[in-house]
């Protein structure tokens, strides 16, 4: 995996957790947040939010993992 692939993975946070969770429901839905990215798959589930233009970019293109092969931007 290349290191720019490894620093878009690094915006992501697990929204399996409440607490995540919470704070994200309500970020997705201000008119303020630029977008967001959803990774998931069978057992979990990341997000990432406004993410730089370089940074969404780079998930458009790089490959998606196994254990969360399904994204939505």
């Amino acid at each position: 995996m290349s290191s720019s692939t490894t620093s878009t993975l690094n915006h992501f946070v697990d929204l399996d957790d409440l607490e995540v969770y919470e704070g994200i429901a309500t970020k997705v839905c201000n008119v303020t947040t630029k977008n967001f990215v959803v990774d998931f798959g069978k057992d979990d589930a990341k997000i990432a939010y406004d993410l730089s233009t370089q940074s969404f970019d780079e998930a458009l293109k790089e490959e998606r993992l196994a254990e969360r092969p399904i994204r939505w931007m």
